[in-house]
């Protein structure tokens, strides 16, 4: 079974470290923050 794992507040510290261990482990992950510039730069096209 394929799941997509939002994260809320990925751009901050605890949010950023969670997003990098789900791309290192190969799982979708989507992002709400409220800085979408900021999210960009730290992930790239990596998320959703």
């Amino acid at each position: 079974m394929l799941s997509t794992i939002l994260i809320a507040g990925a751009t901050g510290t605890v949010g950023e470290a969670v997003v990098q261990q789900l791309q290192h482990q190969q799982i979708d992950c989507r992002v709400a923050v409220r800085q979408p510039d900021r999210a960009l730069a730290l992930f790239g096209d990596r998320i959703n």
